[in-house]
């Protein structure tokens, strides 16, 4: 890479969160002012280091540091023995923050978090617990409570997959227990932290109409972006190449955050021609 990339381990109870720390290029730990940071995930088992590219990466480029980490049940964390729970990754995001913290690089009053699919999910129970956070994104986010879509009428793969995560490799009852617990209204309904949901309107694996329930629910102000046609993997419809491309719009959303500039509701779909149309946010008046 044309940069600075820098293996960490972020304490985490008895266990540790694997982590590669990025620097925008030009930039070298112990020179120049704090950074501002984004705390990044992928999605139900991806690894950490495929969220930032080795060159031409959105967040870097626009002068952020990126600290890449697997949470619990992720790529290297999950091979140590860090499994998820329904509730666990809320105790990982004070450690990313506490992590943060201690680095003089990094800016922890200009903190973002970012997390993609399932990585939505942990994101914001991040950031519904971690008032500091400035913004958080939540990239083809799965919303929906307890998880049905994805478990019970996708694939069996991804159940299969999470049951690894869960170090419930054959205990299907207890994955299930588990599942029942993802559930993001009770904490969007105390949120604080501005969010960003972006994803296709017919995703397959969590319903779009969660997130318009959670952003009827949360106090905290939140842009919704919804690419018409497109499924989760923001494949099957023109919109996501004719319109804005999506990855940059989360990159400049993040980036508005840590300027301070003014936050709004919002609620914007793409169209399959590339047009952008703005929608009443479900908190608007009727």
């Amino acid at each position: 890479a044309g940069h600075h990339v820098e293996k960490v381990e972020v304490p985490f109870g008895a266990h540790v969160l694997p982590g590669w720390l990025h620097l925008p290029p030009g930039r070298s730990p112990g020179a120049g002012p704090p950074l501002p940071t984004a705390i990044a995930c992928g999605g139900m088992d991806g690894a950490r280091e495929i969220v930032v590219r080795r060159a031409g990466d959105p967040l870097l480029e626009r002068g952020f540091a990126v600290l890449a980490y697997d949470g619990p049940g992720q790529g290297e964390s999950a091979v140590r023995g860090a499994f998820v729970t329904a509730r666990n990754w809320i105790e990982a995001g004070q450690a990313l923050v506490d992590y943060v913290t201690a680095r003089p690089e990094l800016d922890e009053r200009r903190l973002v978090a970012v997390g993609t699919s399932f990585g939505s999910f942990w994101s914001m129970q991040i950031a519904a617990t971690q008032p500091v956070l400035l913004g958080v994104a939540a990239a083809l986010p799965v919303f929906e409570p307890g998880c049905a879509t994805i478990f019970e009428q996708a694939s069996p793969t991804f159940k299969a997959r999470h049951m690894f995560m869960a170090g419930l490799f054959d205990d299907e009852a207890g994955f299930d227990e588990l599942a029942a617990g993802y559930d993001l209204r009770p904490l969007v309904e105390q949120m604080e932290v501005p969010w960003l949901a972006l994803g296709g309107e017919a995703d397959e694996l969590s319903p779009a109409r969660w997130v318009q329930e959670l952003a009827r629910r949360s106090p905290a102000p939140s842009t919704l972006v919804a690419y018409e046609r497109a499924r989760h993997a923001m494949t099957e419809s023109p919109a996501t190449v004719l319109g804005p491309p999506w990855q940059a719009t989360i990159a400049d959303w993040l980036a508005d955050r840590v300027r301070g500039a003014e936050m709004r509701d919002g609620s914007l779909v793409v169209r399959p021609n590339g047009a952008v149309e703005d929608l009443p946010h479900p908190r608007s008046p009727r």
